[in-house]
């Protein structure tokens, strides 16, 4: 079975050299070709050890590097590691794998000086692109629009997207990464629906109890309060553009991991909360009680992303036929009024328990 790789090509050049290249990887992602180019993936190496990152780039993922050699290539530390890499690959492999563009004179050390090698000065980046399709065997036409007209799931689907950038492309990008960041946590989701958590080693005696259920009251509350500062319309418009505007795939990403992140959040808390230790019965149904506080946000922010992605997946249709399309999110995060009120009657039990226990 033919390996499978992310990229066609991946490009490997020096910042100075930046103009010419993007030049080049337009040309080629307007005629269908995979490309690694860092600027379209700054979210996803945001945070990354970016010698290992960058090492499975060159080596791995892509079926050919084009190296855009210049002087300013040649000094680069980062250029350095990337052709180290890429040249790692080429001698495990019988055919090319290096594509070498030259942009001026300078001799690259450990490519060999009879190496094919393409000279941007005479065939400008359309040349550039026109034989790389060749290497390809990609037919010198427009690609077909592959855009599946959904919310992306996969890999290849946000692709798509950040490329062609249909109707709504922002919003859709935005609603495919809040599934995937939810589905990604969705072992946490069910142990928190069966209320499994594992201890985590903490006692709480009852003379810190009431300080303990005070900080937990806090950290839901601040919770909340990110919620809104995550939706806030200074934050939806930074990421999606004011009425017209365009929007920014890594603001939109950042949004999206801030909500995803803010789930987390509170899964994480209530499990905390069940793996805590307690003596007294009372206490422990305190804890019991704010753990299932969470309940109803996880739940609602749960119910949100789905009715995203449902009205999503027709959102470019419906846009498309003429249809006006409204996009909202109706959601306020609030707790459970009725366990509220249990909580506070089991916090008054604690506290007569705690002061009977006392005077005894």
């Amino acid at each position: 079975m033919p390996y499978e790789f992310d990229f066609d090509v991946a490009v490997s050049f020096a910042g100075e050299d930046r103009a010419l290249v993007a030049e080049v990887v337009e040309g080629l992602k307007t005629r269908g070709v995979s490309v690694f180019y860092d600027q379209d993936f700054t979210a996803e190496m945001w945070g990354e050890n970016l010698v290992d990152y960058l090492q499975t780039v060159y080596r791995l993922r892509a079926r050919f590097v084009i190296m855009f050699v210049s002087r300013h290539y040649r000094d680069k530390m980062w250029t350095r590691h990337e052709r180290e890499s890429a040249q790692s690959r080429a001698i495990q492999q019988d055919s090319a794998y290096i594509l070498p563009v030259r942009l001026d004179d300078t001799e690259l050390p450990g490519l060999h000086v009879t190496t094919g090698y393409l000279d941007a000065r005479d065939v400008g980046a359309g040349g550039i692109v026109d034989t790389t399709l060749d290497r390809l065997g990609v037919a010198r036409v427009a690609a077909a629009p592959r855009f599946n007209g959904r919310v992306p799931r996969t890999e290849a689907e946000f692709a798509v997207v950040l490329r062609e950038r249909p109707t709504a492309w922002e919003y859709l990008l935005w609603f495919g990464l809040l599934k995937q960041g939810l589905d990604a946590l969705e072992d946490k989701y069910r142990d928190h629906q069966i209320g499994y958590a594992v201890r985590n080693g903490r006692f709480v005696r009852p003379a810190d109890a009431v300080e303990l259920i005070e900080r937990n009251l806090g950290v839901l509350l601040s919770l909340v309060d990110g919620f809104d500062r995550i939706l806030s319309a200074q934050a939806q418009d930074a990421a999606f553009g004011r009425e017209g505007g365009a929007g920014d795939p890594d603001r939109i990403r950042h949004l999206a991991r801030r909500l995803v992140g803010l789930y987390e959040e509170f899964l994480d808390h209530a499990a905390d909360l069940r793996a805590t230790s307690a003596v007294s019965s009372a206490f422990r149904e305190m804890l019991d009680l704010q753990a299932r506080m969470a309940n109803e946000p996880i739940e609602r922010i749960r119910g949100l992303v789905t009715e995203l992605v449902r009205e999503g997946d027709t959102l470019v249709e419906r846009a498309e036929a003429g249809t006006d399309v409204v996009l909202a999110v109706p959601l306020v995060l609030d707790f459970d009024h009725a366990l509220m009120a249990r909580f506070s009657d089991a916090v008054t039990e604690f506290v007569l328990e705690q002061r009977a226990e006392a005077e005894a």
